[in-house]
């Protein structure tokens, strides 16, 4: 194009910059920036430098310098060589996050061209201005990015487990009532459980426990790797939702259940494997429980209860077990259908107590008789608490249920010392963990016995080590200080199955042993069995404590108690539970015990 800068008219002039100004606007448009700046920069000496701005990161400056290059007259490019200016001149900076490409060209002075420069200048500022507000513009952009980025990751934060990284309870059920909501597919949803987690993690250590859970969960989500939800629901507790197939292609219940099955026991033996790289014996056993939907449900809700339901069913089997849902068998432990039938059996008065005889060891006498739940149900008659387990581990039920049996126990002891001529007996009660965490255990206690005619001598109260929990000055210690104080016993249940017994016997107020059955055995008692129950027997004597053994089924097994001078002793071998009514006429066989007939033999019975 070649324009002059002495073409000496004020509006050729001025085209001639506007020309360059479009020119330059035109390569921007093409090179895909939004616009140029054009700056009288400085108007000394005779050369006027007039700045050309790009506003886009990432300038094609190169481009721009020679479309300029093309518009300036040869005899201006010698004056201004001459003058020893660069008649061009090209400098990059950066401003914020966007490049600044800074082009200067020189004109001449000698020629009047004061309004061509305030357009320049008019024209330059206003782009500036836009580039200050597009620098705004981009940055706000930014911030946005980065906020919104911020904000997904603390959703993230918010919706996952911190220790595993697996979605935590919250989310894992909302994804979850997603996945049902597809009424064309068939979903499995399976529930894992670790068996003594807390046993484990008392052992070893928390630190221990935590790589424990991390293992496992690692273990699930690779095993249900391919579409599958996987989330933390509890401390020990893992669920799986699961999409298996279309529902055309399932069309009976079988063909998803076959596979699930395979899932479940490929997942029990991942997890097996993982953990046992953590060199520790009896870990890694879970239990599994699952549901399908929309087969047995088809809201999460419903579907968790009866996923939860096949879990406590298969936990009260050894080892790993793997169990889907079947309303048949499982509907005992479904809470929605546990809860209707147990408020019904409650008032109707079906819910009674059984009792067990504890017996003297030395003299045949009965000293107690330990208050079993039994449930009378209409179509599977009667029902022992491994059929009910998910009411003892209600916060609301538990305490009805010990009311219920407690209450009425008591009150058949009262009778049974007052119609007959035999030394006091004691009643042996086993109240869930809620009734010992309650401020008014105690006076509900004192309730059962004013009713019954008894005093807090006539009563024992059973808790194992899962029970103790509570530190030493919290609700369990109180209470069970304070039914010591009143006259009543404690008895240490399931001794020797836990981790810290021997910590418990130091710290807690305990007054009986009761020996876990698994010491005794249902065979013979081999030297290391008799080793150890002896051990245990001189254990608690020493700490002025009696002892009882349970699970006691042979003739064999009683001689060896009896020989070892364990206290009192409970089982099979004496008798079963029974219906109160029963116990009244059962007397043990005399003949089984050395001292049977001393006369002081029943001195120390009932202290």
């Amino acid at each position: 194009m070649g324009h002059s800068l002495h073409d000496g008219a004020r509006t050729n002039e001025l085209a001639w910059i506007e020309d360059i100004f479009a020119q330059a606007q035109q390569i921007a448009t093409v090179s895909g920036a939004l616009g140029l700046g054009l700056r009288l920069v400085d108007a000394s000496g005779p050369f006027h430098r007039v700045q050309i701005i790009p506003l886009e990161e990432e300038w094609p400056t190169h481009v721009l310098l020679d479309a300029l290059q093309q518009d300036v007259a040869p005899d201006d490019a010698r004056a201004a060589e001459a003058l020893g200016y660069h008649l061009i001149h090209a400098d990059l900076g950066e401003i914020g996050a966007f490049t600044q490409a800074k082009i200067v060209l020189m004109v001449s002075a000698e020629h009047p061209l004061e309004p061509a420069y305030q357009l320049a200048d008019a024209l330059g500022a206003l782009i500036a201005d836009l580039l200050q507000v597009r620098q705004e513009r981009n940055q706000l952009a930014l911030d946005m990015i980065f906020e919104k980025r911020r904000a997904e990751r603390f959703k993230r934060l918010a919706e996952m487990d911190h220790l595993t990284k697996l979605d935590n309870a919250s989310t894992f059920r909302n994804k979850a009532q997603e996945m049902i909501a597809q009424e064309d597919m068939v979903h499995a949803l399976i529930l894992i459980d670790i068996n003594h987690f807390k046993a484990a993690n008392d052992l070893y250590g928390h630190a221990f426990g935590d790589t424990y859970l991390v293992r496992v969960a690692e273990a699930i989500r690779r095993t249900f790797s391919n579409g599958a939800l996987v989330g933390r629901l509890g401390g020990d507790e893992f669920g799986v939702m699961m999409p298996l197939l279309p529902m055309a292609q399932a069309k009976v219940r079988e063909v998803p259940e076959n596979f699930i099955h395979e899932a479940m026991q490929a997942c029990a033996k991942q997890i097996l494997v993982s953990v046992s790289k953590l060199g520790k014996p009896g870990i890694g056993f879970t239990a599994q429980g699952c549901a399908l939907a929309p087969f047995d449900a088809s809201t999460f809700e419903s579907l968790f209860e009866q996923a939860d339901a096949a879990l406590y069913s298969g936990k009260s089997r050894k080892g790993a077990s793997a169990i889907v849902y079947d309303e048949t068998l499982h509907g005992a432990f479904s809470n929605r259908i546990l809860r209707k039938r147990f408020t019904a059996a409650l008032s109707e008065q079906r819910l009674q107590p059984w009792v067990q005889p504890l017996v003297d060891l030395q003299s045949g006498a009965i000293i107690g008789y330990e208050a079993l739940a039994r449930w009378h149900d209409a179509r599977r008659g009667v029902l022992t608490p491994g059929h009910f387990e998910p009411v003892l581990r209600d916060p609301e039920l538990a305490p009805k249920l010990t009311d219920a049996v407690g209450g009425a126990a008591c009150k058949w002891l009262g009778q049974r010392n007052d119609e007959r001529d035999a030394p006091p007996a004691s009643i042996w009660i086993n109240p869930s963990v809620f009734e010992f965490m309650h401020t008014e255990f105690v006076f509900d206690l004192q309730g059962y016995l004013d009713q019954a005619g008894l005093d807090w001598s006539a009563l024992v109260v059973e808790l194992n080590e899962t029970i103790m929990l509570g530190s030493d000055d919290g609700m369990l210690m109180r209470n069970l200080t304070e039914l010591r104080s009143r006259g009543a016993r404690i008895a240490f249940d399931d001794f020797g199955v836990g981790f810290s017994c021997l910590q418990h016997l130091r710290e807690w107020p305990i007054d009986i042993i009761k020996i876990d059955r698994s010491f005794v055995g249902t065979g013979e008692i081999d030297h290391r069995a008799r080793a150890v129950l002896r051990s245990v027997i001189d254990l608690g004597h020493d700490l002025g404590q009696k002892v009882v053994a349970e699970g006691i089924e042979n003739i064999q097994a009683h001689e060896t108690l009896c020989a070892l001078g364990c206290d009192y002793g409970q089982g099979y071998f004496y008798a079963r539970p029974m219906p109160c009514d029963e116990a009244l006429g059962y007397v043990p066989d005399p003949s089984l015990f050395p001292n049977a007939n001393r006369a002081d033999a029943f001195s120390d019975i009932a202290s």
